[in-house]
């Protein structure tokens, strides 16, 4: 029995190492690729169904979604969401949509909101099922898809250090989705 015990631990052992949906900090997706289809709770407790806002069968009307992985202990992630605060007022009414994705419970996405005062929606997975889904450890873990649910961007590195320079690059990718012109103001 303890053998068998040793002999299963050590396949799923592999299986989690060599299963690119498992790999570090989002190697599961990549630019170009399809952001697999998923259903959460928002805070509080309406279901998000990803398909309702991207994909062939989306109701509601969003060129471009970015999903921001965060949580209340993380405090790059703090530092990341009045960033987004800003992107979400300047390209809402050209179609951008933005969502947390608090990887905690409830009470502790509450505790995030509070703390950052944020008026962007959030969704909670506190039993980390996009995480493993789209294959990623670290955060804040920022996506960027289009209305077909392909990924436009991915950002893994969010610090204060490097902030302008990640949102100027996020800001690109924006714009190349909702199809603005470097010229135009999207106000």
């Amino acid at each position: 029995m303890y053998k068998r015990n040793i002999l299963l631990s050590m396949c799923f052992l592999c299986l989690f190492l060599i299963n690119p949906l498992w790999t570090e900090k989002g190697e599961g997706l990549e630019i170009g690729g399809d952001f697999p289809s998923f259903y959460l709770k928002d805070i509080n407790g309406n279901d998000f169904f990803l398909k309702e806002y991207a994909g062939e069968k989306a109701t509601k009307n969003f060129k471009g979604i970015i999903f921001s992985f965060c949580a209340s202990y993380c405090k790059p992630c703090k530092k990341e969401i009045p960033e987004l605060e800003k992107l979400m007022e300047k390209y809402k009414v050209k179609g951008l949509g933005i969502f947390l994705v608090a990887l905690e419970k409830e009470e502790q996405a509450q505790k995030l909101i509070a703390e950052t005062k944020t008026t962007i929606p959030v969704l909670v997975d506190k039993h980390l099922i996009v995480q493993k889904l789209i294959g990623f450890v670290g955060i804040p873990f920022t996506v960027l898809i289009d209305s077909d649910r392909k990924v436009r961007y991915l950002g893994t590195s969010f610090s204060e250090k490097n902030a302008e320079e990640i949102m100027e690059r996020l800001e690109h990718a924006i714009m190349g989705v909702l199809d603005i012109d470097s010229g135009d103001t999207a106000q």
